[in-house]
């Protein structure tokens, strides 16, 4: 069974999320002055003043990032436009998402894996399922199940393999053991930031995560010195 899921907990009013892949959103849209929009034809984008930024339809569209957006056409595949409404490369894909970072995720029948604003591979590998690039390293999965992180290059960072892992924030990322499908922290060359093992854990944010286990949740603060202070908390029974 492959282990791509989005589940969540609330403890405490915190919400703890456990993922293996989930792509970034398009929050980014009210930054951008085009808007989707559609008609009979199909859907498009509009400037702010509703005006059709160019004549051609879609079946779907994105929102614009960093330039570009993604389209589907009347054979259903996927490409990026630019604000003319012209592919920006020849390439044609099952799926295809944002770019974040100059690249942007892309899905075959078979792969996911990075392209560049060229279309092409930004690597030789092939992986079952991709995510953005943060940080510099995007969190990926094998046919098999395994999951770790490469560099732009598609090369792995580090040896071992995770049952599911997270993005890089503040340079480290949660990992689960195919041990013991634990929680914890490695930083970019994989090396856990602390010995302890949670049942659930978040990202860092503003040196801050935040772990459960069992009823104890569990502040983690990463300190000057890169050492990791632990703030227990019982939640009560109910």
């Amino acid at each position: 069974m492959r282990k791509i899921a989005l589940t969540t907990m609330i403890v405490l009013g915190m919400i703890f999320v456990n993922l293996s892949f989930i792509y970034a959103s398009d929050s980014d849209s009210l930054k951008t002055p085009y808007i989707k929009a559609s008609d009979k034809n199909g859907e498009y984008h509009v400037r702010a003043d509703g005006t059709p930024l160019y004549k051609k339809r879609f079946r779907e569209v994105g929102n614009f990032h960093e330039g570009v957006a993604w389209v589907q056409d009347e054979n259903k595949k996927f490409f990026h436009i630019d604000s003319t409404g012209n592919a920006i490369y020849k390439q044609r894909y099952q799926k295809v998402y944002n770019f974040v970072n100059g690249y942007a995720v892309v899905e075959t029948d078979l792969y996911s894996f990075h392209i560049k604003k060229d279309g092409k591979p930004a690597y030789q590998r092939k992986f079952f399922k991709v995510r953005d690039f943060f940080e510099g390293l995007s969190a990926v999965e094998n046919d098999n199940g395994d999951c770790f992180h490469i560099d732009t290059s598609g090369t792995p960072v580090y040896k071992k393999k995770y049952a599911s892992i997270g993005d890089f924030h503040e340079g480290y990322a949660w990992v689960e053991s195919n041990e013991d499908e634990k929680f914890f922290h490695i930083d970019r060359k994989g090396v856990p930031l602390y010995s302890n093992r949670y049942d659930e854990i978040t990202d860092f944010r503003d040196s801050t995560a935040t772990a459960k286990d069992g009823r104890i949740t569990i502040f983690l603060s990463i300190k000057e010195d890169k050492t990791v202070q632990r703030l227990i908390i019982l939640t009560p029974k109910k």
